[in-house]
């Protein structure tokens, strides 16, 4: 419990800057919505005028802009980039940070076994997921329903959210595994971002050449559709099964590899 507590104290300042970052995010998003909105631009032809490359990059799709659940939509990549990288950043930094500031002695010499002690880190780190998803879900509530003149969307955010937060929970292991397999945790943190932003890339390809589809696979940017979740679609049994397994393999990982591991003080 002194692990854990000192793990949430630890990581309180970083955990309120990225939640700022993520009110900052959406409510510029709604007040951009809120502009459209009241300008009566066609917002929807305006972005027909774009390049495919270009509508790939922000992610625009088929969805009606004119609507908030479409613009919501548009926004969605954008939370989930920013919650992957806090998740997967928190991950590796959270299970070498000792060996990072030559203070493992002190904490690797009480009479803890190293799993108990890597399972109080990845419970703190789990907890610092949901208060950022909980953010995001209550700031998307407020200001959705500050902008929105149609049906309310409140159920299909909540939706959204669980699907943000199974995705955080996969950033979150794979970074933990990282960092428990590397030698330093600048080196987990460099891998980490490279892979992140290698599959959230390969996402954006895959957008933009529809003959790429079969990678849908290696990209977790591309397991839940955002479009499809708040217009009436389901999870994917896929996507869910692929997370869950992944999750799994690293967590697996994270144990092993750190518990054999020789500690750098």
């Amino acid at each position: 419990m002194n692990i854990f507590i000192r793990e949430i104290k630890a990581n309180f300042k970083s955990l309120l800057i990225w939640c700022g970052a993520q009110f900052f995010v959406i409510l510029a998003g709604m007040m951009k919505y809120s502009g459209f909105s009241n300008s009566k631009v066609d917002i929807n032809s305006m972005m027909d005028q774009f390049p495919k490359g270009l509508k790939a990059v922000f992610g625009i799709g088929t969805v009606d802009l004119s609507q908030i659940s479409g613009f919501y939509s548009l926004f969605f990549m954008f939370f989930v980039l920013i919650a992957a990288i806090h998740a997967s950043m928190l991950g590796a930094v959270i299970i070498s940070k000792e060996e990072r500031d030559h203070s493992a002695d002190f904490l690797f010499a009480k009479p803890v076994r190293r799993s108990r002690v890597i399972t109080a880190k990845l419970a703190a780190a789990l907890v610092n997921l949901l208060v950022l998803n909980l953010v995001t879900f209550t700031s998307s509530l407020y200001f959705i329903a500050k902008y929105n003149h149609g049906n309310p969307i409140a159920d299909k955010i909540f939706i959204l959210m669980i699907a943000l937060l199974i995705l955080q929970i996969l950033f979150l292991c794979i970074g933990s595994a990282l960092g428990a397999a590397m030698k330093t945790t600048k080196v987990a943190v460099s891998v980490t971002t490279g892979i992140l932003l290698g599959t959230y890339f390969l996402s954006i390809g895959i957008d933009m050449d529809e003959r790429l589809d079969f990678l849908k696979i290696i990209s977790p940017f591309k397991y839940f559709d955002a479009s499809s979740l708040l217009f009436g679609g389901s999870y994917s049994v896929t996507s869910l099964l692929l997370c869950a397994l992944l999750t799994s393999i690293c967590l697996y990982v994270t144990y092993v590899k750190f518990d054999s591991r020789d500690l750098t003080t």
